[in-house]
């Protein structure tokens, strides 16, 4: 019924027509678009909610994608596992078969340089039982030293694919950093031996890290190597200086050679590569680019870090880096 006041009003009666209700109806309309709204805005919500968990639900691989990817980077093989049959499920089997492709042909390359150096190393051993027979002084230290440098070139490519074989891996215990820098240095001879000085900088904190001592010191070796190379032969020329950081040990070797450009500087530990030439300080320096690749290889297994700094005419810094390791009642008393 409508009033004069322009108000709506439901009337229920029972006979005899006996008013038992009434309700105003004023603003129903409005009451009525309102619960249109809230039921729109309810239905968006909870379509996005379920367009997003589906988004979540259908693109999560592709982010065990990314991190699977980032693994292989650092050399660690993960399988993707996925029973999909759509194109991201053919993307994840693709991914997978590259992976095994991927370890196939680094193994091959593994056990080829494994069986090639170990090879080697018998006629190498008759050679230089032989070059001693050679009445000719010159020609012997030439062929000697042909050789050493071929017998340096298969150790490092057959420690090389120890490094990333099953049964390489490292063998560690914990050790004095300044202990491994003395004994690298004694165990070259005694023309080199004086023309590094190695220098504990630790302070009161004893550096110790936690590594495979034989195959440390060959990395430091060729850092030493390669610093002998390009210094002049002047006692203490080239410094060996051992540090530690709160939870780092550093090992530094900084020599006095003519330095590196930085193009040079960008790929000094690329295997095989050699920068120019003339900045050795003899003809024959020798070396085919590869002591300082297996360097940052053996370091990495360490999780540690190598790195060079170096301007014209001011020698050549290489830094290691290592994790510190709590030293033990063994490397308190050495």
């Amino acid at each position: 019924m409508d009033f004069e006041d322009g108000a709506q009003y439901l009337m229920h009666a029972r006979p005899p027509h006996r008013i038992l209700l009434v309700s105003e109806l004023r603003g129903s309309h409005e009451v009525h678009a309102g619960l249109i709204i809230a039921a729109a805005l309810g239905a968006l919500v909870a379509l996005f909610v379920g367009v997003h968990f589906w988004i979540r639900r259908t693109l999560s691989p592709l982010s065990d994608l990314d991190a699977n990817i980032a693994a292989v980077g650092r050399g660690e093989w993960r399988e993707m596992k996925t029973t999909r049959g759509d194109e991201i499920g053919k993307l994840a089997r693709g991914f997978n078969r590259m992976q095994f492709q991927l370890r196939e042909m680094f193994a091959t390359r593994e056990r080829l340089l494994a069986g090639v150096s170990h090879e080697l190393r018998t006629p190498l051993a008759r050679m230089k039982v032989a070059v001693e027979f050679v009445s000719d002084a010159r020609i012997q230290k030439r062929l000697s030293e042909d050789i050493d440098e071929l017998d340096s070139l298969t150790g490092d490519l057959l420690e090389s694919a120890r490094l990333t074989s099953a049964h390489g891996r490292l063998q560690t215990a914990p050790c004095r950093a300044v202990d491994l820098a003395r004994e690298t240095v004694a165990q070259m001879d005694a023309t080199a031996q004086h023309c590094f000085c190695v220098q504990d900088d630790s302070g009161g904190a004893v550096a110790v890290v936690q590594a495979d001592a034989r195959r440390l010191k060959r990395a430091l070796r060729n850092i030493l190597d390669n610093s002998l190379k390009y210094s002049q032969l002047a006692p203490g020329s080239i410094a060996v200086t051992i540090a530690r950081a709160v939870d780092r040990v550093t090992i530094t070797v900084q020599d006095r050679g003519p330095g590196l450009a930085a193009a040079d500087l960008a790929r000094i530990f690329d295997p095989f590569y050699r920068a120019d030439p003339s900045r050795a300080r003899t003809a024959n320096a020798g070396g085919y680019g590869l002591g300082m690749g297996l360097c940052r290889a053996i370091v990495e297994a360490h999780r540690g870090t190598v790195s060079a700094t170096s301007a014209p005419g001011e020698g050549v810094r290489v830094t290691v880096e290592l994790p510190a390791a709590k030293p033990t009642d063994s490397t308190l008393q050495s």
